[in-house]
């Protein structure tokens, strides 16, 4: 009998290192594959920020105060061990250990949370692991998947039924540290865990949560002189909501779940898309989807709606059984642990609510809304069909959407299809260390020029209004470069910024009078600028 026990617990620790092995390897590959960054705005910039250190204005950034710092001493670390590349690939790794890490405490969860088989939670593990946002940020340089690992980590233990003083003493740990990598997570430390504790009856336990949350967490800000930002972040004015911002939640949080990016294949949809988002910078994700093979759009088409529909009769079998068991007309064996669900509930319902005030069509803001989603859906949804022995139905549902999105990151393997890379092509492959660009496209193609330049890059939306209507440049000991969209402006910007692009507007109708043009590209080109005895 204790023999048997002995290797049944030995089994499950090595199931537990599969499952965090076998995913690190799945993302990390993912990332090693993927030649088109474009998706995720900021990867560049981060990990610039770490490169420079302290120096970089984001750094200590009040929404994810410890990232950065994070992140720098594990960049640091690996030059002590020998490491020469740049930053990029040490943050792509702990993102990917990060990912390994959010499954691994997602499964636990549902198994000894929610007290599912292990077939089911494993089916919810895979579901959540192969979700659009999930799977797309696990190999990048970015916050998400980290911010998603300790929230998850915190959910876990703070569940505990026994919740001894090790688990206490850790749900603590992880929910400071989820904090510290983003300010969202402060949701569930602050209302979804006390919640939790609240229904168990421990209000002792929950005053002690808080407090020590809050102390350690206002005590880092204060210690990092960044207190007086979050609170001048928290006035900050919140849009009002209206169906328009319902619409874009609905675009973004879906695009999380299930890739939509075949839907830019159609000249009907982008068009619709630049008119509902017309202040957003959409040209690298259409410059992509002109790029879509047919074969691609037509068979994403079809897992798309194949999802939904199995997703649908998923969803509507579980209705039904929960109906049976409110009305017990038939009786159904629930497992233990239904109490577990009110955490990740109030996480995800306080999240969405607050993304619907501040940007609720960013599919990055709702990657770190999957985790409670999945959560949520599984104890909706996957706990009752596992009653129910309707595992297969889930299964499909993932499947599904493996075969869906696989398709979608498969066409970011293609460079051809980044924007960002071709548009910079011309200009990196003449300009030297001692030049200028100038340029005033898009921000997130000024970080990625700005991390592959080795000299300076003016970008002129962060050039004073007094400089450019004086029509100043930086000196430089070299030759400056301009790009086309100086003298082309994307209509996006000049939406949400018409001061600023209009001051860019007077500088170029004065400065195109003193450039040539020296690369042609579909970009608008590159143009070099004349100088007086040249």
């Amino acid at each position: 009998m204790l023999l048997e026990r002995r290797i049944e617990i030995d089994m499950k620790r090595l199931f537990y290192i599969l499952l965090f092995v076998g995913s690190f390897l799945f993302y990390w590959e993912t990332g090693n594959k993927i030649e088109n960054r474009t998706e995720a705005e900021d990867v560049f910039e981060y990990a610039l920020m770490v490169e420079q250190g302290s120096e970089h204005l984001w750094f200590y950034h009040e929404h994810h105060l410890l990232y950065a710092p994070l992140m720098r001493s594990v960049f640091t670390a690996a030059g002590t061990l020998g490491y020469e590349g740049r930053a990029i690939s040490v943050m792509r790794l702990f993102s990917a250990l990060s990912a390994a890490g959010t499954l691994f405490f997602f499964f636990l969860f549902c198994y000894k949370r929610y007290s599912l088989r292990p077939v089911s939670s494993l089916i919810s593990t895979l579901f959540m692991g192969v979700s659009y946002g999930f799977w797309r940020y696990s190999a990048e340089s970015e916050i998400p998947l980290i911010a998603s690992f300790f929230i998850t980590a915190a959910l876990y233990y703070s569940t505990d039924e026994v919740l001894g003083k090790r688990s206490f003493i850790l749900s603590v740990i992880f929910s400071i540290a989820a904090v510290m990598m983003h300010i969202m997570n402060a949701i569930a430390v602050f209302i979804a865990i006390p919640a939790f504790y609240l229904v168990q009856r421990r209000p002792k336990l929950m005053s002690l949560h808080i407090g020590l949350s809050f102390l350690f967490i206002s005590g880092i800000y204060f210690v990092t002189d960044q207190l007086v930002h979050i609170h001048l972040s928290g006035r900050t004015q919140f849009s009002m909501i209206g169906l328009g911002s319902l619409v874009k939640a609905a675009v973004g949080f879906f695009q999380c779940l299930i890739s939509n990016e075949f839907l830019l294949g159609f000249r009907s949809i982008r068009a619709f898309l630049g008119e509902l988002f017309a202040g957003r910078m959409l040209q690298e994700e259409f410059y992509l989807g002109v790029r879509l093979s047919r074969y691609h759009v037509l068979f994403s088409t079809c897992t798309f709606f194949l999802f939904f529909g199995v997703f649908a009769v998923c969803i509507g079998r579980a209705v039904w059984i929960w109906k049976n068991i409110i009305s017990e007309r038939k009786r159904y064996r629930l497992p233990f642990g239904i109490r577990a669900l009110i955490p990740p509930a109030l996480f995800f319902s306080g999240y969405g609510f607050l993304l619907l005030f501040i940007e609720p069509g960013n599919p990055e803001l709702w990657v770190m809304g999957m985790m409670p989603f999945c959560l949520l859906l599984c104890g909706v949804v996957l706990l009752p069909l596992t009653v129910d022995n309707r595992l297969w139905l889930p299964f499909l549902m993932t499947v599904l959407l493996f075969v869906h999105n696989s398709g979608a990151l498969q066409q970011l393997y293609d460079a051809d299809k980044d924007y960002q890379q071709n548009k910079a092509e011309s200009v990196l492959k003449i300009a030297r260390a001692s030049d200028l660009v100038v340029t005033a496209g898009n921000p997130v193609f000024e970080r990625y020029l700005r991390y592959h330049f080795k000299g300076d890059v003016l970008y002129l939306h962060e050039w004073s209004e007094d400089r450019l209507l004086a029509f100043e440049l930086p000196e430089t000991e070299g030759e400056v470069f301009i790009l086309g969209d100086v003298f082309n402006q994307p209509s996006s910007l000049r939406i949400r910024f018409p001061r600023k692009t209009a001051a860019i507007e007077q500088f170029s109708n004065v400065i195109k009078e003193h450039v040539r043009l020296v690369e042609d590209d579909p970009f608008g080109g590159v143009y070099i600028l004349e100088r007086q005895g040249n």
